[in-house]
C-alpha cells in the first residue's frame, strides 16, 4: 500500500525550521496546541458521557425534562409494508453469509463492536422477517432494559441511547395495533421515557465550531419517543435542534455535508423517521411537517442520484457508518418508506450540491468534489479523494472508492481514507490536496494546506480544477476531465507547470477484479469481465512516455467491519511539464 501521509508530514515539519514558513503558520499552531489543551482539561472535569458536550443554551432554554410513562398506550404510526426488491433481499443473506462483525471487529479491539450491540439494529432484520415471533425479539430487549442499569457504562452514550429508542419503536410500528398493546410493557414505557430524558441530558453539542452531525439524530430520537409518549415538550425540542442544525449540515439542494454517500442514506432514514411519528400526531399543513418535508423532499431526490437500479447505493464513498450496512440502509429506506423510495427515475448526468453523475446505456459515474476552498469546513466522514470518482458497468463496480473498516487507526482503516487508496494521481509521491496531518483525525495547516477547486460539466462529461498540488510540486494547476463512453471511460489529466516531476496513476478496481496482465495491459475479473487499459500522453512526451505498471492487492470495505480483497494498478512515468496524460478503459465481458 502507498504511503501518501509521509510527504505532506515531512514537507511541513521540515519546513517549520525556516523563519518565513514558521511566520506564516505561528497563529494556526499556537491556536491548535491551545485548543487542544482547553479540550484535555474539560475532559478531566467531566463526567462519563458528558466529555466536552456543552449545553446548547441558544437554542434550549431548560436544562432538564421530565418525562414520564402515559397511563394508556403509545401512539404510534402504521407502517404499509410494500416488501422489498429480491435483488436487495438477496444481497441482504449473502451480506449476512460474508461478515461476522463482531469476530471481524474484536481482532482491532474496536469500541464500535461493544456500541452497535447495544444499538438494536438488529431489529431491522426482524422487520425484514416479520413472520418470526415478535416476541422473543420483545423478551431480547427487556432483557437488555434489566441487564444494562448502569449507566455510567457506555452502552448508554447518547448516540446509542438515541438508536435504541428509534429502532424499538419502529419495530412496534410495524406490528398490528393489538400485538403492540400487548408487547409494550409498563416497565418497557418507563424505559423510553427515561431514555428521552437521558437523550435531553446528554445533547452531543460541542461547540459552534465542532461538527455537530450527532444533534440530528438525538433530535429524531427526542421526537420519535416525544409522540410515541405524548411529550410536547420532547418534540418541541428535538425540532428546536432540527431547525437551529439542519440549515448547518444540509445545503439547499438537500446535499450533507458530511460527503459521505452512506451518510446521506442514513441520515435521510432519521428525518423520515421523524417525519412519519409527526404525521400521525400533527396536521400536514402544520409548520413542523412542512419544515421537515421539505428536507425529506430535498434528500430523496439526492438519494436517486446515489442509488442504482436495484436500489442500492450506487457505491460508498466516505465513510460507512457502524449502525447499519449501506445495504441496509437502503433496505430500510425501501421497506419502511416506499412512496418516497418508489419514486426512483436514472438520475440525470451533471454535477449538483459538490456531487456528480454522469449516466451512459451501460454505466455510471458519480464522484464527490467539496467544491472552493480546501479544506473543508466540517469534512467528519470525508475522504482525502477529490478528484476521485467511482464507475460501475452493468450492475457491477469497475473503479472503487475503498470506504473505511473501521474508525480505529489501524493500518487498513488510516490507508482507506487516505487518498492514496482512491483512483488519484501523485506527483513526487504527494496527495492532489494535503493529507491530514494527525494519524486518526482532521487538522490540515493552513495557509500550506489551502487550495481552490471547481468542479463543472463540459462537452458531456465532468470537468476537476485545483491548484492542490502547488503547495509542494511544480504542478501549478491540475485539471481531470471524466468522460463516461458506452462500456469505456476516458480519463485526461492535464498537468500545467514548468519542471519535471514523477507522477502515480492510481487506480483501485472492484473486489470482482483480481488479476492485472501487463502484457495486455488488462485488468481480469472473477465473472469473465475484464478491462482493457491504454495510455497516451502529450505531443511532448510521446518519444519517453514509459511507464511502469505495478498492480496491488488493495482492500475495500463495502460495509462497516468488512476487508474485502480489490485490486489496485498504478502506473508511474517521468513528465515534463506541461504535461497531459489520456487514459482510457474499455469493459468487456466474456460470453457464457
Amino acid at each position: 500500500m502507498r504511503d501518501s501521509y509521509s510527504p505532506d508530514r515531512h514537507y511541513f515539519f521540515s519546513h517549520l525550521k525556516k523563519p518565513v514558513f514558521l511566520s506564516r503558520h505561528i497563529g494556526f499552531l499556537l491556536s491548535s496546541v491551545l485548543g487542544r489543551f482547553l479540550t484535555r482539561m474539560r475532559l478531566l472535569r467531566r463526567a462519563p458521557h458528558q466529555g466536552s458536550k456543552q449545553w446548547p443554551a441558544k437554542i434550549l432554554r431548560k436544562r432538564t425534562l421530565n418525562v414520564s410513562a402515559p397511563e394508556c398506550g403509545l401512539l404510534l404510526p402504521r407502517y404499509v409494508i410494500a416488501g422489498v426488491s429480491g435483488e436487495l433481499a438477496r444481497k441482504r443473506a449473502e451480506e449476512l453469509q460474508e461478515i461476522t462483525a463482531a469476530a471481524i471487529l474484536d481482532q482491532h479491539q474496536d469500541a464500535e463492536v461493544y456500541l452497535s450491540e447495544q444499538r438494536w439494529s438488529w431489529l431491522l432484520d426482524s422487520m425484514l422477517n416479520m413472520d418470526a415471533e415478535p416476541e422473543v425479539a420483545l423478551e431480547r430487549i427487556e432483557g437488555w432494559i434489566s441487564t444494562h442499569q448502569d449507566y455510567e457504562d457506555s452502552a448508554w452514550e447518547t448516540y446509542s441511547t438515541c438508536e435504541r429508542v428509534v429502532n424499538a419503536l419502529t419495530f412496534l410500528a410495524m406490528l398490528p395495533d393489538s400485538r403492540a398493546a400487548v408487547l409494550v410493557t409498563p416497565q418497557f414505557s418507563c424505559f423510553l421515557a427515561h431514555s428521552l430524558t437521558w437523550i435531553y441530558q446528554h445533547l452531543e453539542y460541542y461547540g459552534e465550531q465542532k461538527t455537530n452531525n450527532h444533534l440530528l439524530n438525538n433530535a429524531r430520537a427526542l421526537i420519535v419517543g416525544g409522540v410515541a409518549l405524548g411529550h410536547d415538550e420532547s418534540i418541541e425540542a428535538g425540532m428546536n435542534l432540527l431547525h437551529a442544525f439542519l440549515p448547518r449540515l444540509v445545503n439547499d439542494e438537500g446535499f450533507l455535508r458530511e460527503r459521505s454517500s452512506h451518510y446521506q442514506l442514513v441520515i435521510l432514514n432519521w428525518l423520515l423517521d421523524a417525519l412519519k411519528f409527526l404525521e400521525c400526531r400533527e396536521s400536514s399543513d402544520s409548520s413542523h411537517i412542512c419544515f421537515l418535508s421539505s428536507y425529506v423532499q430535498r434528500m430523496s431526490d439526492v438519494a436517486n442520484m446515489l442509488l442504482d437500479g436495484s436500489g442500492q447505493l450506487l457505491a460508498t464513498i466516505g465513510d460507512v457508518s457502524p449502525d447499519f450496512s449501506p445495504l441496509q440502509s437502503a433496505l430500510r429506506y425501501h421497506l419502511l418508506f416506499p412512496d418516497y423510495a418508489t419514486g426512483e427515475k436514472t438520475a440525470e448526468s451533471g454535477v449538483r450540491g459538490g456531487w456528480y453523475r454522469l449516466n451512459s446505456a451501460s454505466g455510471a459515474v458519480l464522484g464527490n468534489c467539496a467544491v472552493g476552498s480546501f479544506p473543508a469546513s466540517f469534512p467528519t466522514h470525508g475522504h482525502n479523494d477529490m478528484v476521485s470518482f467511482v464507475w460501475s458497468e452493468d450492475g457491477d463496480i469497475v473503479l472503487t472508492d475503498p470506504g473505511r473498516a473501521r474508525y480505529t487507526p489501524d493500518a487498513v482503516s488510516l490507508f482507506q481514507k487516505s487518498a492514496a487508496a482512491h483512483n488519484v494521481p501523485l506527483i513526487n509521491g504527494f496527495s492532489p490536496f494535503c493529507e491530514t496531518l494527525l494519524p486518526n483525525g482532521q487538522w490540515w495547516p493552513v495557509p500550506y494546506a489551502r487550495a481552490g477547486v471547481d468542479v463543472s460539466s463540459e462537452n458531456g462529461g465532468i470537468v476537476i480544477s485545483h491548484n492542490g498540488f502547488s503547495r509542494s510540486t511544480p504542478v501549478l494547476c491540475h485539471r481531470r476531465s471524466i468522460n463516461l463512453q458506452q462500456h469505456g471511460l476516458v480519463v485526461e489529466d492535464v498537468l500545467d507547470g514548468v519542471g519535471t516531476v514523477d507522477a502515480d496513476f492510481l487506480w483501485h478496481f472492484g473486489s470482482l477484479f483480481d488479476t492485472f496482465d501487463e502484457e495486455q495491459m488488462m485488468v481480469r475479473g472473477t465473472q469473465g469481465r475484464s478491462v482493457s487499459i491504454s495510455v497516451a500522453g502529450s505531443q511532448n512526451q510521446q518519444g519517453n512516455l514509459t511507464a511502469e505498471w505495478q498492480a496491488t492487492p488493495l482492500i475495500e470495505s463495502p460495509c462497516y467491519g468488512l476487508e474485502k480483497a480489490s485490486l489496485g494498478v498504478c502506473f508511474s512515468l517521468r513528465l515534463t511539464l506541461p504535461a497531459t496524460i489520456k487514459t482510457k478503459f474499455v469493459v468487456s465481458k466474456c460470453a457464457e
